[in-house]
């Protein structure tokens, strides 16, 4: 529980659950209040938590930026990894994520405005990275999508975009063997 207005930077930090709790304590972090949130590189490590779980390894409802830099996702397990309940910018850079498996999506902030997510490597992931309706400009670049899928019936193996209003630029990506019912890598 941090105080309102604070930055909390986690460096060189590791999260692992190899007791494999599945408890609603076992979640590592969670954000009650205003705070810009980094973590730079940091690792995650075998959450396997309810499927139903929002924010396996991050809750937060913090207003505030959050920001991702060079951290490793590994076998980790819950309805979505990161929930950014009311982000306002979220930032995803040179990060690692491999053999995540959620039912809503990876990375979820239904109510950011900006999203960046640059150099990351997605690999053998389902529902990498879902988009809401009030992102008014998001950055997807330079990111490698390995075998990523979607148990959704909506499609989107790699990404998930819904909105009317958005302006998302999508470059030099690489998507690989991405499976979906519906638009294989991007929906």
């Amino acid at each position: 529980n941090v105080s309102t207005n604070s930055l909390l930077i986690f460096t060189l930090c590791e999260f692992n659950n190899q007791e494999g709790s599945g408890e609603d304590s076992a979640r590592p972090i969670y954000i009650a209040r205003n705070s810009l949130v980094q973590f730079n590189s940091c690792t995650f490590l075998n959450y396997n938590q309810d499927t139903q779980r929002e924010g396996t390894i991050l809750y937060s409802n913090s207003e505030s930026s959050t920001v991702f830099y060079n951290c490793s996702f590994s076998s980790l397990k819950g309805k979505c990894l990161m929930h950014m309940n009311k982000a306002q910018d979220v930032d995803v850079l040179d990060c690692q994520f491999t053999n995540c498996q959620v039912t809503r999506s990876l990375i979820f902030a239904d109510e950011a405005i900006n999203f960046i997510v640059s150099n990351n490597l997605f690999s053998n992931d389902n529902d990498p990275i879902r988009f809401g309706e009030k992102v008014r400009f998001s950055l997807i670049s330079n990111n490698t999508f390995e075998e990523c899928s979607t148990n959704q019936g909506s499609g989107g193996g790699a990404l998930y975009i819904n909105g009317d209003d958005l302006k998302i630029e999508i470059k030099d990506n690489n998507f690989t063997k991405c499976t979906a019912q519906e638009g294989l890598a991007i929906y």
